[in-house]
């Protein structure tokens, strides 16, 4: 292929607001709208600016350049296929051949030249995570903005401490609404002093025994008792407030859920409860591991990689331990509760339980629903001698996005970009978080608590994967495919550039590094004598002038066979001019 061979690039033209394309022709002819682009000029200043400025010269069209989506090589030249966004087709200029617009599933039902169906369904996909890449941030700085808005006008008082109730419906405050607002108000890092407040209330409330209860949401008689979850989210909020494992409340509150592991490495909700759980044993080992209790924390880890269910997920009390081992229990809730601990315990995203897990929830996935992962609920006994009992609501949708994020997943894998924009859509217009386990007009602490857990992780991995999608698998395929089929191309032909005149001091360097060794060699062996005689000037100029000598001798046959190569190449390039050269 010649250095000046056009190239076809094929536009893949979007709506920017709607799900459609515009494709060129009459009934039986349809076909992309093209541009033919002199190679060189790509290769100058680049496809997207060469795309767009030519867009607007040849049809009047303001294009947006989204990506390459594929490129196929062809006689004479390669056809390139861009998904390309366009707000308007008013002013535009495409001749005879009108152009209509059309849904995907139509697609496959057009005649004439048009590229497979799943190029243009790569093309949207390639369009949303560009977009998502550039608004999704701000959606999610608005959200928080608004929740903490809401939390902060609902916070309680009482008897001089400060704090949050799981319904903020009254005045009395609760532990665990009070940890997870305190929380909140980190994953939004606003600083607002009413986490000192929080965190001062959390260690009041602390039990003699170094645990926490539950001090309102329990269902049945009341109880004071110790519980797992209760105790490490507190433990989790102080140190979110800044408070160390130095500090005495943490060391208490530690050394009580050190003393509750269970042989095995798992943990109870309470002694009440007859077996370890997934979900009470998750939130201890992240405890452990971000206090740096290795032992502790390894134990727990071993304890949910052995009771990971054949499907991949894991169910409240794991694998081995139902009452029915023939049926997974499986729910992507309790799933994303233990890759969130095996991940922070060290597992990497490769591990084959990280991996079946993942498998398992993209299974789960569906994007139709409100809520893409089903919620679930699940009671636990944790005072025998009251008979209270906790009901454990699972918000699933923003756990699985942020064991999705954690587990090496960004913004071009759809089931987290979607889950994400599905999750910002459950959130009122005040900035309470609705989901499907709670009644029309309740909106928990816990739930809001569970979104800006979620957001906050999604935005950490935009923060490193988000700016145009760099790095993603979106980026790397078009560079692939680029350079596979459109760099090869145009760099392949009869005749290879002239070599640089560089060349000439890498010639020169070499001969001189050669001829400083001989030197030296010579010397050491004896067979060339220093100069001698006449002060140490004259010495010097004696030496001065023999390298240079011997520089002159070595540099200048290898000059005039450079010079020799690249005179022949001009004149084989430019046969005409060769009397010129």
């Amino acid at each position: 292929m010649q250095q000046d061979t056009e190239v076809v690039v094929s536009l893949l033209l979007m709506d920017s607001g709607a799900d459609v394309f515009y494709i060129r022709g009459g009934n039986d002819a349809k076909r992309c709208l093209e541009l033919r682009l002199e190679a060189q000029r790509i290769h100058r200043d680049g496809l997207a600016a060469t795309l767009v400025a030519s867009a607007q010269h040849r049809f009047g069209i303001d294009l947006r350049y989204v990506g390459i989506v594929r490129i196929d090589d062809s006689d004479p030249g390669p056809t390139v296929h861009v998904a390309t966004a366009v707000n308007n087709l008013e002013h535009a200029t495409t001749g005879r051949e009108p152009l209509s617009r059309y849904q995907l599933t139509d697609l496959s039902h057009l005649t004439g030249n048009l590229p497979p169906q799943e190029v243009f369904a790569y093309a949207l996909e390639y369009r949303a995570a560009t977009v998502a890449a550039h608004s999704l941030q701000t959606d999610i700085d608005v959200a928080f903005e608004k929740s903490i808005a809401f939390l902060n006008d609902r916070a309680c008082a009482e008897a001089g401490m400060r704090g949050w109730n799981q319904y903020q419906d009254d005045s009395r405050v609760g532990v665990i609404s009070t940890a997870q607002a305190l929380l909140c108000h980190s994953y939004a890092r606003t600083g607002d002093p009413l986490v000192q407040g929080a965190a001062q209330t959390l260690a009041d409330l602390q039990n003699p025994d170094g645990g926490w209860q539950v001090r309102r949401a329990l269902v049945g008689a009341p109880s004071s008792v110790s519980i797992t979850e209760s105790t490490a989210l507190c433990l989790t909020a102080l140190k979110a407030a800044g408070r160390s494992a130095a500090d005495p409340t943490v060391q208490k509150g530690l050394a009580w859920l050190e003393s509750r592991q269970t042989e095995d490495g798992g943990w109870k909700t309470s002694a009440s409860v007859e077996v370890a759980g997934v979900f009470p044993t998750a939130w201890a080992t992240r405890v452990a591991v971000s206090f740096q209790r290795g032992e502790c924390a390894r134990r727990g880890a071993g304890w949910l990689r052995g009771t990971q269910n054949n499907d991949g997920g894991w169910g409240p009390v794991g694998q081995g331990r139902n009452t029915n081992d023939t049926e997974s229990n499986s729910s992507p809730a309790y799933t994303a509760h233990a890759v969130l601990a095996l991940i922070a315990q060290g597992v990497t995203v490769t591990d084959a339980c990280i991996a079946k897990a993942g498998d398992y929830l993209r299974a789960a996935f569906d994007f139709t629903r409100e809520e893409p992962w089903v919620p679930t609920s699940f009671t636990a006994l944790i005072d025998a001698d009251t008979h209270a009992r906790l009901d454990f609501r699972h918000f699933a949708t923003p756990w699985v996005l942020a064991a999705l994020a954690e587990a090496g997943h960004d913004l071009s894998d759809r089931m987290l970009r979607d889950g994400t924009r599905s999750l910002l859509r459950m959130q009122t217009d005040r900035g309470a978080w609705r989901n499907g386990l709670t009644a029309p007009g309740d909106y928990p602490v816990w739930a809001c608590h569970d979104a800006l857990f979620a957001l906050r992780n999604v935005s950490d991995v935009g923060a490193r994967r988000m700016d145009a999608l760099i790095e993603t698998t979106y980026v790397q395929r078009e560079r692939r495919v680029w350079e596979e089929s459109f760099f090869r191309a145009i760099s392949t032909g009869p005749s290879q550039p002239p070599q640089p005149r560089s060349s000439y001091l890498a010639t020169a360097w070499m001969s001189l590094l050669t001829v400083a060794v001989a030197l030296l060699i010579l010397l050491q062996l004896g067979i060339l004598e220093p100069p001698s005689g006449g002060s140490r000037l004259v010495q010097a100029l004696k030496w001065l002038g023999a390298a240079v000598g011997a520089a002159l001798a070595a540099l200048a046959p290898p000059i005039l066979v450079e010079e020799y190569k690249m005179r022949r190449q001009r004149r084989d390039a430019h046969p005409q001019g060769s009397d010129h050269q």
